[in-house]
């Protein structure tokens, strides 16, 4: 589908190869797309520019991240961002997502033929992060539990249905991460009842600060919590991982004059509409305490 003509999708395009040049051209004629090289990137700081997608090529000299770092400070729009990286560089392309980079591209993936999927994609992402903002105004605190004020697990099990019904028809991953606190069993007899509500409400309402405005948290249980992250894939949700990992080890949970340091487990799930089904997961963790798998399910623990 083309963009409207009356506000066309504007690309600014950096160093792209010379020799694919012309089947870039091609391939997004149908936006206004302008193409400048490394040497001319003076040009895209212009902050009367607004531009909806940002692609980094693979032809350059510079560390692409140092090039989006200064482009995310010089426009205020929040453009989307694709990278396109020389093979090997898988390390680059982690930083990257840590960055906010919405997709990224190896350059032996045939990226002309599909740069404009990717531009769509980024686009469609861009478009359902500005939805969800206007929902969570209008229904999430009348769907968050009171002891968390993160989401119920019925209403977190809707939206995660909603999100894959989308998911199929735009084509983007969607990615379960489990976070179970595995020290809370224990925790009544040792600090007393309220201790599990208050560590949990605590660190899922901490966690939701380091999140985009498109994920989704709920409480699932006495010790678990469930953050659905949509257009992630598992690579991307080992970042989210790692990220909220970090918070927990850095920052224990401070109980009546206590520093208490909680362990945590994860647990990756990706999902399709026809695995989605949150209690039987929750079941299997529980029951086996380990990785499980399904026909439409792959689920590591760690």
């Amino acid at each position: 589908m083309k963009p409207e003509t009356t506000n066309p999708t504007r690309i600014l395009f950096i160093a792209p190869h010379p020799k694919d040049l012309d089947q870039y051209y091609k391939t997004l004629q149908s936006y206004e797309t302008i193409f400048v090289a490394e040497a001319s990137l003076d040009y895209c700081q212009n902050k009367n520019e607004n531009w909806d997608v940002i692609i980094i090529g693979d032809y350059l000299e510079a560390n692409p991240l140092d090039i989006i770092s200064t482009l995310k400070e010089t426009f205020s729009n929040d453009p989307s961002f694709v990278l396109i990286l020389k093979p090997g560089h898988e390390k680059l392309a982690v930083k990257a997502i840590k960055m906010g980079v919405q997709e990224y591209l190896f350059q032996d993936e045939l990226v002309p033929s599909i740069i404009h999927l990717i531009v769509n994609k980024s686009l469609e992402q861009k478009k359902w992060q500005k939805v969800y903002q206007r929902v969570q105004k209008n229904q999430d605190t009348q769907n968050k539990t009171l002891s968390s004020n993160v989401f119920s697990q019925n209403f977190l099990e809707m939206r995660l249905k909603e999100e894959l019904k989308r998911s199929k028809r735009y084509q983007f991953p969607v990615t379960l991460l489990l976070i179970k606190f595995t020290d809370l069993e224990a925790s009544p007899e040792k600090f007393g009842p309220s201790f599990g509500v208050q560590a949990m409400g605590h660190y899922a309402t901490t966690f939701s600060k380091h999140l985009r405005a498109s994920d989704m948290i709920g409480l699932l249980g006495n010790d678990t919590l469930g953050i659905v992250l949509p257009h992630t894939n598992e690579l991307q949700a080992k970042v989210v991982w790692e990220r909220l990992a970090n918070i927990v080890t850095n920052n224990p949970f401070f109980y009546h004059n206590q520093n208490i340091y909680l362990n945590i487990q994860n647990y990756l799930c990706s999902l399709t509409q026809e695995f989605a089904d949150l209690q039987k997961i929750l079941k299997q963790i529980h029951q086996t305490n380990k990785p499980i798998s399904d026909n439409d399910l792959e689920l590591s623990g760690n």
